[in-house]
């Protein structure tokens, strides 16, 4: 995963104005009105940081000076990322900073998470969700790179926190079972019609003798995939039960499984 440098600017855009780059340790050294005239222009947002930092010295407030103006409307944004290292996703001041970008924001459509390790990495997703749930109905894409797992309580809360999504592409750990993941999407996000996985491979460092036989069912699995996708998706999970009037179409590619319905 690439962080941005610490080296950076505090923001980066090219010619087009397109993209837009945010340290966030760093946003109380500009205002809210500098920043609104920027995103006026802007289709991406990432927000990074790159150091762990003390939570509660940099994000336990939000200054005034970094609202945006009330007429301030951001009609090109389409996607808004998170990246890095978030030890508390649930603050006042990334929840502040980002609610106000959502409200404004009447066509974003996606939110990605590309979040280095940290302990119930997804339970630290769901923590910074939680507070703007009135404001993600728009949302039709996410996408979930980080450490965590990925199970039902997970699942069917954010499918109740994302409503209308259509697309999920998330990062598997090596412990969770691939088909009960496809399984819990298909029965918990009733609009999806795109599925990417990404199947993390077993760390080489795990050598205890029961995960030499979860790494020989792993690779049994593997190759199954690999031979026929389609095939093993209909005898593993529900996609088998669908009529036969709805037809799904799959694609394994190393370790990436993509499945549109």
């Amino acid at each position: 995963m690439h962080i941005a440098s610490t080296q950076k600017r505090l923001i980066s855009w090219g010619p087009s104005l397109s993209n837009l780059e945010f340290d966030i340790q760093e946003l109380r050294y500009t205002t809210g009105l500098q920043l609104a005239n920027k995103l006026r222009h802007c289709q991406e947002i990432t927000l990074y940081n790159d150091l762990f930092i003390d939570d509660n010295k940099i994000f336990s407030t939000f200054p005034e000076s970094l609202f945006f103006p009330d007429h301030y409307i951001f009609s090109h944004i389409r996607s808004l990322d998170l990246l890095g290292e978030f030890l508390n996703m649930n603050n006042i001041f990334l929840i502040t900073f980002v609610e106000q970008i959502i409200r404004r924001s009447p066509n974003l459509q996606s939110i990605g998470f590309f979040l280095y390790w940290v302990e119930n990495m997804t339970d630290l997703v769901l923590d910074f969700l939680r507070p703007l749930k009135k404001y993600l109905k728009q949302i039709k894409k996410c996408y979930l790179y980080t450490e965590g797992d990925i199970d039902e309580k997970f699942l069917s809360e954010l499918a109740n926190l994302f409503p209308s999504l259509t697309l999920l592409s998330v990062k598997v750990d090596w412990y969770c079972n691939t088909a009960e993941v496809v399984n819990l999407c298909l029965v918990n996000m009733k609009h999806l019609i795109h599925l990417e996985m990404v199947l993390e491979d077993i760390p080489d460092y795990l050598d205890e003798d029961y995960i030499d036989r979860i790494k020989m069912e792993k690779e049994i699995e593997s190759l199954a995939m690999t031979r026929d996708i389609q095939e093993w998706l209909k005898r593993n999970t529900l996609l088998g039960k669908i009529s036969s009037n709805k037809i799904f179409r799959a694609e394994k590619t190393g370790n990436d499984l993509k499945i549109w319905l």
